[in-house]
């Protein structure tokens, strides 16, 4: 399996466990099993603007690195 492809596989794994994260606190909040402290619609909305913001950062990071590594495998075989 070539890097590149290795690189999207784990594009794939990191943004599914960062939306499975934040779907799982939100669970936990709205169930009552955490508690912050403060209102839980303020840490529900929390989370989803950091889920928000870490889906495009990590994606476009590996999309960077996943076109990095395509470039220099197709300039290998040639």
């Amino acid at each position: 399996m070539k890097r590149s492809t290795r690189v999207l596989i784990l594009l794939v794994v990191f943004e599914a466990l960062i939306i499975g994260a934040g779907y799982f606190s939100i669970a936990q909040i709205r169930s009552g099993a955490w508690d912050g402290g403060t209102q839980p619609e303020e840490l529900m909305k929390g989370i989803r603007d950091t889920v928000a913001m870490l889906v495009p950062v990590v994606g476009g990071i590996f999309i960077a690195l996943y076109l990095m590594l395509w470039t220099a495998e197709r300039r290998a075989r040639t």
